[in-house]
């Protein structure tokens, strides 16, 4: 910020306050315009949407299948955990408090709060590895406290990072206090490049000083096999809309039949998925309805992702269970736990 000295001079308090005011909103001028190539519009829509409980067409599916599909993700990676990750990414917050507009020009602070014992080298300095893992939390609580996440929630697809460029300034040793300032740094097309600045606190907050900067540079991958992504300037999907049929319609007919697609040398995600939501109707509902109930589609889709291995091991342990929980007889044969019996 500039100020003239020789204007200054023959000004009085009330022309010094005007000229202070002048110089900030100049200089403040070129920050908020940074993104003015960004369809605002646009987003605003994306997050009204997102309140009013909206999604996009193409990335409807149904309740049962989304629940399935994040019972089983939470369960591979441990449900304490898996809550503890996004405690610390912000998410809590969003859904509770969720932004009404998407705020560009925000900077988020989250604390370190001090550099662990386990980020540490034999030289007790922060490492590498462990910083951009660390950096990685911070750009989340960027997206949930700017609102880009009513984004990811709208598509149901997560930011994608397609580059990562980071720079080292100084160490951080064990202990020390330190916080990331997160910001958006530029909006290109599709590309969005989040910055998030490691400072070190040694001296407290008023006597800062920048360690490290980790840049990541993320897209909003709607369609991967169609190449389609989230362009932010254009306010719409962009990429290859010609290579295959429009989602809606590949996703009706996808619908009518089973789609075998081998996952091992004998196992097929259709015949995985088809025994495990027999054995889960089995044990879930009233005997006299387990034969009658249709077998349900959208649970076959969320189950296909699963590997012959864990399918085996979630079969066995339902099997195990349906032989040996309270108040049931037992089974005399692994044909009779798709028939009712009292």
């Amino acid at each position: 910020m500039a100020l003239d000295a020789a204007r200054l001079a023959d000004a009085d308090f009330g022309g010094l306050v005007d000229a202070v005011r002048a110089a900030a909103a100049t200089a403040a001028a070129p920050a908020a315009g940074r993104f003015a190539h960004v369809d605002r519009e646009a987003l605003q829509r994306i997050v009204d949407a997102r309140l009013a409980g909206a999604e996009a067409p193409q990335a409807a599916r149904s309740l049962l299948a989304e629940a399935a599909r994040g019972v089983v993700y939470m369960a591979r990676r441990g449900l304490f955990h898996y809550l503890r990750i996004q405690w610390r990414d912000g998410l809590f917050r969003f859904l509770l408090d969720a932004p009404t507009a998407v705020d560009l020009e925000r900077v988020v602070v989250v604390p370190g709060p001090r550099v662990a014992f386990a980020q540490t080298d034999y030289n007790r300095h922060f490492t590498v590895r462990e910083i951009v893992r660390d950096s990685e939390r911070g750009f989340y609580n960027l997206v949930h406290a700017s609102g880009l996440a009513h984004l990811e929630h709208y598509f149901r697809v997560m930011f994608f990072a397609s580059r990562l460029e980071a720079r080292f300034d100084a160490e951080l040793l064990e202990g020390e206090a330190y916080e990331m300032r997160c910001r958006v740094a530029e909006i290109t097309g599709p590309l969005v490049d989040v910055e998030v600045a490691f400072h070190s606190l040694r001296g407290g907050r008023d006597d800062d000083a920048a360690a490290f900067r980790v840049v990541w540079r993320l897209m909003l991958v709607v369609d991967p096999r169609r190449k389609r992504m989230y362009d932010f300037e254009r306010g719409e999907l962009a990429g290859g809309a010609a290579a295959v049929a429009p989602p809606a319609v590949a996703r009706r007919a996808s619908s009518r039949g089973w789609k075998f697609t081998r996952r091992g040398r004998y196992v097929t995600s259709a015949s995985v998925a088809l025994v495990l939501v027999l054995v889960g109707a089995y044990a879930l509902v009233p005997v006299g309805s387990r034969l009658v109930l249709p077998l349900p589609e959208m649970v076959a889709d969320a189950l296909a992702d699963l590997s012959p291995r864990e399918a085996v091991v979630a079969f066995a342990c339902l099997g195990v269970w349906l032989r040996t929980h309270p108040g049931r007889q037992p089974l005399r044969s692994s044909v009779d736990m798709l028939l009712p019996h009292g």
